[in-house]
């Protein structure tokens, strides 16, 4: 059996909920003709199912075992499609038991929490640095975002 590709977004929010920032660039992103099958997993209020402009959206219900399902998902997914991982999420990237395809960088963890003076600022390091390792490639929006994360300057699979 040959499987089919698919592209799947690892996101925040229901897009017809809190349609903002990230779920327009994965809209924008998702127009491209490249993939087929497209999904886009979030955390939302309850587990539901549902299209999206043509995108094949998956809400798991935000508990404690959102990761678990999130994994079981990709799981699903993966044995139905070659699937390339395009996260904006660095929870689910850093949970996710597959390695992210194209990490998207909206802001920079440990920058975002360092401006509000968290108190447990190592660990949101040591995820920011984790999702870098395991991204093949990561996407900044923007010169600023790029500028302000801890991606290591002799990484050179980024745009």
């Amino acid at each position: 059996m040959q499987r089919n590709s698919a592209v799947v977004y690892l996101g925040f929010n229901n897009p017809f909920i809190h349609k903002r920032g990230v779920e327009n660039v994965i809209l924008i992103q998702a127009k491209n003709k490249v993939f087929t099958n497209k999904y886009y997993i979030f955390f939302g209020i309850k587990n539901e199912t549902f299209d999206w402009e043509g995108i094949k959206c998956i809400s798991i219900k935000n508990n404690i075992f959102r990761f678990i399902k999130l994994n079981w998902k990709l799981f699903q997914l993966k044995r139905k499609h070659q699937l390339f991982i395009h996260s904006h999420n660095y929870l689910m990237s850093f949970f996710s038991i597959f390695r992210t395809s194209l990490f998207t960088v909206h802001d920079g963890l440990f920058y975002q929490y360092k401006s509000m003076e968290h108190k447990n600022l190592n660990l949101f390091k040591f995820i920011e640095k984790s999702v870098y390792k395991r991204a093949t490639h990561a996407h900044f929006i923007s010169n600023f975002t790029k500028n302000n994360s801890l991606y290591p300057t002799h990484y050179n699979n980024f745009t």
